[in-house]
């Protein structure tokens, strides 16, 4: 929930639900490349935060203090 932005680093649909995940695939299929290489960008730059180097840095902060 926290990761995921809709149609900004990626689509979010109901689990189980077979018929919006084609949909949402379909929509990134539809894409133009620009738009594609947008939400691809997206996607790294909302990974980061999760990175081993920057959970480590937070769990350091979180037990020292």
């Amino acid at each position: 929930k926290d990761y995921i932005f809709d149609e900004i680093n990626g689509y979010l649909f109901e689990k189980g639900n077979a018929e919006k995940l084609a949909d949402k695939i379909e929509k990134f299929k539809d894409l133009d490349e620009n738009e594609r290489n947008e939400m691809k960008i997206n996607a790294i730059k909302s990974s980061e935060a999760f990175w081993r180097k920057n959970v480590e840095k937070t769990l350091v902060n979180i037990f020292k203090d």
